[in-house]
């Protein structure tokens, strides 16, 4: 993980609750793509990435969450890190393009260790459920 911005520690504990409960999903189900990837945390919308200069190639999945955002549209929210950490891991790591069946995943799994009580429509109030 990396971050271009200082993380309030609300947002810390939240992304936290986030990365515990994506392990133990990958306890409970591996993950489909076995790789490495970087969480980065930035303030805007902006990124740059340097690389070895002796590299010819690089493969990495790069997670970009901007923390602007998620405090500007949901200021003191924990749900926002959360459920975008999860969401991007899922995408990643279980190959998972559609963006409703990230969501009912995402939501799955916030039932099952963080939350038992949301439902999808708590978790995503403006997404059709489809």
């Amino acid at each position: 993980m990396r971050s271009t911005i200082e993380l309030l520690p609300h947002e810390c504990g939240a992304i936290n609750v986030a990365l515990d409960a994506m392990a133990k999903e990958f306890d409970r189900r591996p993950p489909l793509i076995r790789n490495s990837a970087l969480l980065v945390f930035i303030p805007g919308s902006g990124l740059s990435l340097t690389y070895d200069e002796n590299a010819l190639g690089v493969t990495k999945s790069v997670l970009v969450f901007r923390v602007g955002l998620w405090r500007q549209l949901y200021p003191g929210s924990d749900s926002a890190p959360i459920l975008s950490v999860i969401e991007e891991m899922c995408h990643c790591f279980y190959g998972i393009a559609d963006e409703t069946e990230v969501k009912h995943m995402v939501s799955d799994i916030v039932r099952r260790y963080i939350n038992p009580d949301k439902t999808f429509e708590t978790l995503f109030p403006n997404w059709p459920a489809g």
